[in-house]
């Protein structure tokens, strides 16, 4: 064992415009206008009046291409957007340094509404989103089987909307690994279960969702989460990724466990700190980045997610200056 804060970080910082080692697209199959709006406590049945609000291009995968962007590093953006909430999204992006490659739908890009309170932290009300068509779905699977190759990290993350079977949409990210690319998941429930089946995939579940997949129904410990993750690992499953919140933390693979505390910051919203987290991943991944330098960005990054309103991404100098703060605890995995 080895506790060591001031691991080699050579390869940061990155320079703007640098090359990329490969490409990285971000899928977000049910993104969403997301505003967010604070609250000095939630009363349930009365007049609430929101302050701050912000209104932003929500879903995992877009946040994850924002991350990358404000680091410098460019990526392309797909999944599906339609109706007046979609061009609005879409509006919401105008000006992003990432390539937009969204497949229209005849339904509306659903719209989700955060609220943070002081004292009862974050509440989400998300819509369901539109229902996807067959030939909608089709075409971006078209998409992604063109852009699928090795060196190409894939990130598929968030929820599905109504119209797409999760055996489908695994299928899917099945067929991306069979073309040889890298694949990151981001999900929960069905498709995080399902996805666990494609060898040598990358997931990165929370402690709960971690619990859910052996079917408990209360949170596992850290502990108990690392040895989920060594059996998911022994499964086939590439490299385990589990925030924890608070505690921090698991980065699990077949040679080693690294266990990150959570780097202390005053904390505005800890919405999208998952998101960049999984940005940092995808990047260090791209560029074959040592696991414990993977899981360096990806904690600095998470903290400095924490710092900023609404899903609005850390900027790369606060990353800079968070990464001198990250401590890892690295054991071998065996």
């Amino acid at each position: 064992m080895t506790t060591d804060p001031s691991l080699s970080t050579d390869r940061w910082p990155i320079e703007s415009g640098s090359a990329l080692a490969a490409s990285i697209i971000t899928v977000t199959p049910n993104p969403a206008v997301d505003k967010t709006a604070y609250l000095d406590a939630l009363l349930v049945g009365a007049l609430n009046r929101l302050g701050r609000p912000t209104v932003d291009a929500g879903g995992k995968g877009i946040n994850v291409s924002r991350t990358l962007e404000a680091l410098g590093v460019a990526s392309q953006a797909s999944g599906f957007v339609g109706g007046g909430s979609g061009q609005q999204l879409l509006a919401c992006l105008d000006g992003a340094n990432f390539t937009l490659e969204f497949v229209p739908v005849g339904g509306a890009t659903r719209t989700n509404l955060k609220v943070i309170c002081a004292n009862d932290g974050l509440t989400e009300l998300n819509e369901a989103g539109p229902t996807v068509s067959t030939d909608e779905f089709n075409s971006l699977v078209d998409r992604l089987l063109d852009w699928a190759a090795p060196g190409v990290v894939l990130v598929f993350a968030g929820s599905l909307p109504p119209g797409i079977d999760p055996v489908t949409y695994v299928a899917l990210i099945a067929a991306c690994r069979d073309k040889g690319a890298i694949v990151i998941v981001d999900a929960d429930g069905p498709t995080l279960r399902l996805a666990t089946s494609v060898p040598g995939v990358i997931i990165k579940p929370n402690c709960f969702e971690l619990g859910q997949l052996v079917g408990r129904e209360t949170e596992p410990s850290l502990d108990e989460s690392c040895a989920l993750a060594l059996d998911l690992i022994a499964q086939g499953v590439g490299l385990v990724l589990v925030s924890a919140g608070a505690d921090g933390a698991l980065f699990v693979d077949r040679r080693q466990v690294i266990r990150a505390p959570a780097v202390p910051v005053k904390v505005a919203s800890t919405v999208g700190a998952g998101d960049a987290m999984v940005a940092a991943l995808a990047l260090a991944i791209s560029r074959d980045w040592p696991l414990d330098e993977a899981a360096r960005l990806a904690m600095a990054c998470a903290a400095g997610a924490c710092t900023t309103l609404g899903t609005t991404p850390p900027p790369k100098e606060l990353v800079d200056q968070l990464l001198t703060e990250v401590q890892l605890e690295v054991l071998d995995a065996l």
